[in-house]
Parts: structure tokens; C-alpha cells; sequence
């Protein structure tokens, strides 16, 4: 059940709470053209680190601004995009008074009454997070789409300026937002001492992205180049550059269907992933490999072209994320004096 600590920060999940939506069965099945196999997956009984989610913009409220509370809608992203961290971290997901679906439409992106509400409850829970529950351990940063931007801008004020969090900051996934470097620089923009991951060994780093299935069109909503200014494309499945098989992983409904897949599902070799970039954009081109298993029209841009493949930002490379997370983790608690 949701929490709220002393009129404080309002949890959906994080340790200490029973019977939350983020204490599910986390096996996988392994779908591919030759058959199927179950890849039992569980919780980590002892994990050396924290994760911190921030879930997107999904509210259905009519309000500008949501209602502290859970709603099956949040539900449903937080187990598609973040229970699975669990094999390598305690997970931590906050309430917010993001900006609805509704809100969005209306404007509230430019309102900053709504767009502050919504980023003072992230960083009052994440100030909450870590004086009362992380003892000091390291913490793993992860946000989609609007958490993406919320927690864009809390390693802004309260991570990049302090050397003791950056030290203990495992990486800051904020996948489809809006981390940009600065013209002439690889490592320098929108933070000055977080740089991108280049190696899944290296901690204290930001691993950002935004997907397409092919060029974005003049129109594209995500990864736009803005006064020279480029949006970071790091490939979670090749740090260092390069063309890569991604490890989709996603939830399949209790009623599966064709799939005959309840649960998780992955399909490995089904997807190829490479950062892109022409004179408008720099985002993570994601293509179906030949004899690729995911099932027809699984990847739809929508609404429009303009979005891209903007809502499986985070499915279509869930595998390698959930993998460079145990790997960062090791070597920053492996660093620790």
C-alpha cells in the first residue's frame, strides 16, 4: 500500500512496505523463433545498492497536476519499467503530483506552478530517501519521459554540485528526456560533473536515449539538436558506440493470447539498436532483426510519427539496463573504501 511518512514523501514501493505492486514475480520467458524457455529471475536477497524511479507522465487525473495517490495506471509503468531492477537493487518508487495526460494538453509543461509541484515531491522523497532510509549506500537515479525530466533536474541541484552524492550515485538512467551536450563537448551540458557512461564499469555517469524505427521527421518531439546544443544518445547495450542486440523485456497481460506468455517476456535477438544522429536529431534508431520473434506491429510510433517509439523507451532495451545496473553496481561498491 502507498505510504505517506509523517505527512512527508508518499511511497508506492520501497522496502519495509508489505504487499506493494512492486513485490511480483519477476521470471521471464524467453521467446524466440525456435520455441520458449523460462528464465527464472528473483529479488536480490541482500542488494548492495538503491534504485529511485521516477515513472512518466500517465495519469488519467482530470486535474493539471495528479492526485498523491496510486492509480492502476502508474501501477502497470512501474511494473513495466521498474520491478525488474530488483534483481540487483531495493527499489524506491515516490508518488507524485506529476502533470497529467490531460495536463499536458492543457499547457502545464509551461506552467510553473505544475512543473514545480510535481519536482518538489521527487526531490523532497529523494531528500526523504536519504535521510532516513539509504544509510549511505549507493543509489541508482531511474526516470522515464516527465521522471526522466524531474530527475534531470534533481541531479541538477542536488547531485552534480556535491562530490559525496556523486560518489555514491551508481548512474542516472533518464531515458526519453532531454540531457544535451554543449556544442564542442562530449562529457558537458545539462550537468557539469555527471558524463555519459562509456563503459559498464564507469559510475557516477548518465545513460540517456530517445527512440525512433527510423529518421525522425522534421516534427520529432525527442532528441531534437537546439542551438548546437545535442541531445545524448548512449546505447545502454553498447556504451562504447556501436550497433548492438537489444534485450527487450516486456509485461504480457494474465489473459496472453497468441503469446502463450503470462508475466514477463524477452526476445532476445529480436532487436538491433544504434545511436543516430543528422542535422536535427541524435536518438537510438531501433530495428527488428531477421527472424525476429516479437510478435507484428509490437513497435508503433504513436500518436503521431513525432513521438517516435517514445513509450518502449525503456521495454525495448529493459534487459540491458537491468544488467548495466547490477554491473555499475558492483564496481561502485567494489570502490567504496
Amino acid at each position: 500500500m502507498p505510504s505517506s511518512s509523517d505527512g512527508q514523501a508518499s511511497w508506492l514501493c520501497r522496502p519495509g512496505l508489505d504487499g506493494t505492486p512492486c513485490d511480483i514475480d519477476l521470471d521471464v520467458t524467453a521467446v524466440t523463433s525456435s520455441g520458449r524457455r523460462t528464465l527464472p529471475a528473483q529479488a536480490a536477497p541482500d542488494p548492495s545498492f538503491d534504485c529511485f524511479y521516477v515513472y512518466p507522465t500517465v495519469s488519467t487525473a482530470t486535474t493539471r497536476n495528479a492526485p498523491l495517490a496510486s492509480a492502476p495506471e502508474i501501477v502497470r509503468v512501474v511494473q513495466a519499467q521498474a520491478v525488474q531492477m530488483q534483481r540487483s537493487c531495493r527499489l524506491f518508487v515516490p508518488l507524485y503530483r506529476q502533470i497529467t495526460l490531460k495536463g499536458l494538453v492543457d499547457g502545464g509543461l509551461t506552467d510553473p506552478a505544475a512543473r514545480g509541484l510535481a519536482q518538489s515531491d521527487v526531490v523532497g522523497a529523494f531528500r526523504e530517501y536519504l535521510g532516513r532510509y539509504s544509510d549511505g549506500r549507493p543509489f541508482l537515479l531511474l526516470g522515464h519521459s516527465q521522471g526522466a525530466t524531474v530527475l534531470t533536474g534533481l541531479v541538477q541541484t542536488e547531485i552534480d554540485g556535491d562530490p559525496a552524492l556523486r560518489a555514491r550515485l551508481v548512474s542516472a538512467m533518464l531515458i526519453g528526456g532531454g540531457v544535451w551536450l554543449q556544442p564542442g563537448s562530449t562529457t558537458q551540458g545539462t550537468f557539469r560533473d555527471v558524463p555519459p557512461c562509456r563503459s559498464a564499469s564507469q559510475t557516477g555517469c548518465v545513460v540517456a536515449y530517445n527512440t525512433y524505427g527510423s529518421a525522425p521527421p522534421a516534427s520529432g518531439l525527442f532528441g531534437r539538436t537546439t542551438n548546437g546544443r545535442t541531445t545524448l544518445c548512449v546505447n545502454p547495450a553498447a556504451l562504447g558506440g556501436g550497433a548492438a542486440t537489444l534485450d527487450a523485456i516486456v509485461p504480457v497481460p494474465s489473459k496472453p493470447g497468441a503469446l502463450d506468455v503470462a508475466g514477463f517476456a524477452s526476445f532476445p535477438g529480436s532487436l538491433r539498436g544504434e545511436c543516430r544522429s543528422d542535422a536535427s536529431h541524435t536518438w537510438l534508431q531501433v530495428d527488428r532483426t531477421a527472424g525476429s520473434a516479437l510478435p507484428a506491429g509490437a513497435l508503433r510510433p504513436g500518436p503521431t510519427p513525432a513521438w517516435g517509439l517514445h513509450r518502449y523507451d525503456i521495454t525495448v532495451a529493459l534487459g540491458d539496463l537491468v544488467q548495466l545496473a547490477a554491473d555499475q553496481g558492483a564496481a561502485v561498491s567494489a570502490s567504496a573504501p
